[in-house]
């Protein structure tokens, strides 16, 4: 019989190994590797192979309500312009503000969706549509906020360790909003 951590991983292998810690990544699922002793787990840095494996990570993050993760995510000069019209202009201030609101209004959420389109706009560079539900959030008075419904747009950028999120816009689907039909000629 072998090792049984590569037993309990299968064929994914160690990205990173740092001190007592080790991150495993294979496609968009992250798992986490424990080396004997040690009582717990750490995220260097989430590896994606695929700029739309950016998303799936963003929603995996976001539903561990994981700052760490999540902003491992985001390249260091990253910006973000979230559904209010905020605009963050670096992974510190991603990972700031996500980490308030997850300890706040979405400290109880869970984002669920789907990748609608990828598009390569250069050599390692993408766009990746992704239409979203968020369920669980609180208001700011603390009652429930209901049900959303929108869609996020990331440029993602790939480097080194894989695809990260260079650009976030995220906009909220607003029911009942049509566009206004354009001129014919």
């Amino acid at each position: 019989m072998g090792d049984p951590e590569q037993e309990a991983f299968g064929s994914v292998g160690i990205l990173s190994l740092k001190f007592e810690h080790a991150v495993i990544a294979i496609g968009t699922d992250l798992q986490y590797a424990y080396r004997k002793g040690c009582r717990r787990r750490e995220v260097m840095i989430v590896t994606t192979s695929k700029p739309e494996h950016v998303a799936t990570a963003f929603a995996n993050a976001w539903n561990r309500h994981d700052m760490d993760e999540f902003a491992s995510l985001f390249v260091s000069d990253a910006n973000f312009v979230n559904v209010a019209g905020v605009w963050w202009k670096n992974r510190s201030e991603i990972e700031a503000a996500h980490r308030a609101t997850h300890e706040t209004m979405f400290r109880n959420s869970r984002l669920e969706g789907d990748v609608s389109s990828v598009v390569d706009l250069a050599p390692g560079l993408a766009s990746v549509h992704y239409i979203w539900t968020l369920t669980g959030a609180s208001a700011p008075d603390g009652s429930p906020a209901g049900d959303r419904k929108g869609i996020l747009l990331l440029i993602a950028q790939e480097g080194q360790s894989g695809w990260r999120i260079k650009v976030a816009q995220n906009t909220d689907i607003v029911p009942g909003a049509i566009a206004p039909a354009g001129s014919k000629s």
